[in-house]
């Protein structure tokens, strides 16, 4: 055996080991990801599918995440959820993460005092407990959660206890004169002269005494304390019920459509910057405060409470709103709509039916638009409007109630489209069938249908529909061209259906979440115009959008929303869409005219 055969089997040896190796070596640890607590509110993202008919792109589904979990200082008749608190007055404390695929399996809480203090936690392994501070000072709240991946970072928060200084508002005004005149003014102060200051910031002996900054917050709690009653005291239990709320501010607000739905960890960047006007309560108030300087902006996480749309220290409009009337910087001109422009503020398209050739479209909610009777591409067409933005709330309205025709709802006021029919005075009567549902339909539930969908409260419609029993009123002909003539939602569905189809004939797929859709381009990455149209005209009628959920696309609103709200329009922009693209279905009776 010669030099060169034997390099040639030591090659061959050393080759054949390094393929062993790399078959038998073992498979690399895979590191764990320990789970987050977040103190301050944590938005759950319930967004929302194209219609059924639309096969959704099978996903892997992803793996478990370690839950995020919260701390929150809980509220009751008793407690604010302040983090300035009285003392001798029971602090609730909550713990929670939201990822049920990987659950909590210890929770930790650790309680530090102040010299002296005897307070302790009623359960410092329960994922809701409690202490009472006993003593004047700071109280300082740890809490770590343990899951199958390993513990969380420590999670804290402080809380002030003290006691209260009494004498009304004088001991404030010399500090604070303007937001006091602003107080004095409103019914707080002339109705209840025992809600002072303290009662909704606090105890100001600590505050007096060190300057310790008092406590403020948009959560309701503060409300809840008086407003979680009956009566005309059911606002905070109707925001609850209808809400989903389960007990406490913290897990009530859990499954809020105004707390999951405000999304705010997408919120994240300067180029997110924008939506705090919307999705953070604190967000919202600095924009009025300030609304053409964005960077001004509070994007302090936050859910939409009680004193995001009524101003506390404000008594120039009705029921403490902090806007009315006209609404300011929305992508269309609007008109005067009362006590509904808090509504327009935020549930409109954000974008212009022009932007769509630059691939821009609709937010989630395009209703301030239907309402007005404006909004998606018409193709240089006149559109025909459902009368409800004419005419629903543009007028005070008459109590029904009230056979001498005296009196009238809303404080008189000119209520808009959304107030009128969103906040309607709860069912009064015992004896009504559906009197269950008081909590849950009309006044601040802001619902018109019920939780479990067995009531569709259709009070408002009967001065211009009759006694109706839903929402979803018989069309005038077969309009999706599907051979039959149905309740107006369905033939909004099934345009929906159409415009969709017609989009995956021309490329377009679909996406599980944001931005929904991914259109062909052209060797220059360019949308074709008659796409980006009819998508943004599907997105306006569509509303709130699907989601995916594992392998799953859960539907969204499709269309059931803008059926109502303006059937006309909705219906004559999905089918100019759908002779734009060359797809209307020659049995569709004409709605374009």
């Amino acid at each position: 055996m010669n030099s060169k055969t034997l390099i040639v089997l030591a090659g061959l040896m050393i080759l054949t080991a390094l393929i062993v190796v790399s078959c038998t070596q073992p498979t690399p640890e895979i590191k764990t990801v320990k789970e987050t607590v977040v103190v301050k509110e944590t938005v759950v993202v319930r967004q929302t599918v194209p219609p059924p008919t639309a096969a959704p792109q099978a996903t892997a589904a992803p793996k478990p995440l370690p839950p995020t979990a919260k701390l929150e200082i809980g509220s009751s008749n008793l407690a604010t959820g302040l983090h300035n608190v009285v003392i001798n007055t029971p602090v609730q404390l909550l713990s929670s993460g939201y990822d049920p695929r990987v659950p909590v399996t210890r929770t930790a809480w650790t309680l530090t005092v102040p010299p002296g203090s005897q307070a302790k936690l009623k359960d410092a392994a329960a994922s809701k407990t409690e202490f009472t501070p006993d003593l004047a000072g700071t109280y300082k709240v740890d809490l770590i959660l343990h899951n199958a991946a390993g513990a969380s970072p420590m999670a804290s928060v402080k809380i002030n206890a003290g006691t209260l200084a009494g004498d009304n508002e004088k001991n404030c005004a010399t500090c604070h004169p303007a937001k006091v005149t602003g107080w004095v003014k409103t019914k707080h102060a002339k109705a209840t002269p025992s809600a002072q200051c303290e009662q909704c910031h606090g105890p100001a002996s600590e505050h007096l005494k060190g300057g310790r900054v008092m406590a403020t917050s948009v959560l309701n709690g503060a409300c809840d304390v008086c407003h979680l009653g009956t009566g005309n005291r059911l606002m905070g239990a109707q925001i609850q019920s209808a809400q989903m709320f389960l007990g406490s501010t913290f897990e009530m607000i859990f499954d809020s459509k105004h707390y999951y739905g405000t999304t705010f960890d997408e919120i994240q960047g300067p180029t997110r910057q924008a939506c705090a006007r919307c999705h953070s309560g604190y967000g919202y108030v600095s924009f009025l405060d300030n609304p053409k300087n964005m960077a001004a902006w509070d994007n302090t996480k936050s859910y939409i409470g009680c004193a995001t749309c009524h101003d506390p220290h404000g008594g120039n409009n009705f029921a403490q709103l902090r806007m009315v009337g006209k609404p300011i910087e929305l992508p269309f001109e609007a008109k005067d709509v009362g006590l509904s422009a808090t509504c327009f503020e935020c549930h409109n398209a954000r974008n212009k039916p022009a932007d769509a050739i630059r691939s821009q479209f609709p937010h989630y909610a395009s209703n301030a638009e239907l309402l007005s009777d404006t909004g998606g591409v018409t193709y240089g067409a006149t559109v025909p409007n459902s009368p409800h933005g004419m005419l629903v709330g543009a007028a005070p309205v008459p109590n029904p109630a009230d056979k001498t025709g005296k009196t009238m709802l809303f404080g008189g006021q000119k209520p808009g489209p959304c107030v009128v029919c969103h906040m309607w005075p709860v069912l009064s009567d015992a004896n009504d069938p559906n009197y269950k549902y008081r909590k849950e339909t009309g006044g601040h539930s802001f619902n018109t249908i019920s939780k479990d969908a067995k009531f569709e409260y259709t009070a408002s419609c009967k001065s211009c529909h009759g006694d109706i029993k839903d929402f979803n009123l018989k069309a005038k002909a077969d309009y999706d061209g599907n051979g039959k003539v149905e309740g107006v939602k369905q033939e909004t569905k099934g345009l929906l259906n159409a415009v969709w189809k017609a989009l995956e004939t021309k490329g377009v797929k679909q996406t599980g979440n944001n931005p929904y859709w991914i259109p062909p381009r052209d060797a220059q990455g360019n949308v074709d115009d008659k796409l980006d149209n009819a998508w943004f005209n599907y997105r306006t009628v569509y509303g709130v959008m699907w989601h995916a959920d594992g392998d799953k696309i859960v539907p969204g609103n499709e269309g059931a929303m803008q059926a109502a709200h303006n059937f006309k329009r909705s219906c004559a922009l999905l089918q100019l869409s759908l002779k734009d693209l060359g797809a209307l279905p020659t049995t569709a009776a004409d709605c374009t005219k």
